[in-house]
């Protein structure tokens, strides 16, 4: 049963934030923010806990528990605990390394200039002659 509540769980809040993503002008990074706004506000009124307590993993894998975690950790800031702080900081970077090297990645295997003495090359340099 637990499954069946999982997936209908996850259904209407996807088909909640669908149905904004349709019906509004809000784009994308918005309607991300919103869930993240709305998970924030929902685990601070206590929600998030019974959504979670019934749908399980359904709520667990979606943008608004993000809220909630963002609002956990800001809890244990507040409470002195920084190593919630130190965690965040350490997957950013982590995450940025990781953005770095795709770009240099795909700027190594997708190489656009034109080889020395090919046709486009030499096209080029007469273009550039006139």
């Amino acid at each position: 049963m637990s499954y069946v509540n999982a997936f209908l769980l996850a259904g209407v809040v996807c088909t909640i934030f669908q149905l904004l993503l349709m019906f509004t002008k809000l784009g994308v990074p918005k309607i991300l923010i919103l869930g993240l706004t709305i998970g924030a506000i929902m685990a601070a009124m206590g929600i998030m806990s019974i959504l979670t307590g019934w749908g399980g993993a359904g709520m667990l894998v979606l943008i608004p528990d993000a809220g909630e975690a963002v609002f956990q950790g800001t809890l244990a800031a507040l409470s002195g605990n920084f190593t919630v702080i130190i965690g965040f900081f350490s997957i950013i970077c982590a995450v940025t390394v990781l953005g770095i090297l795709a770009a240099l990645s795909y700027l190594m295997i997708h190489n656009t200039q034109p080889e020395v003495g090919s046709e486009e090359m030499k096209n080029k340099e007469a273009s550039l002659n006139q």
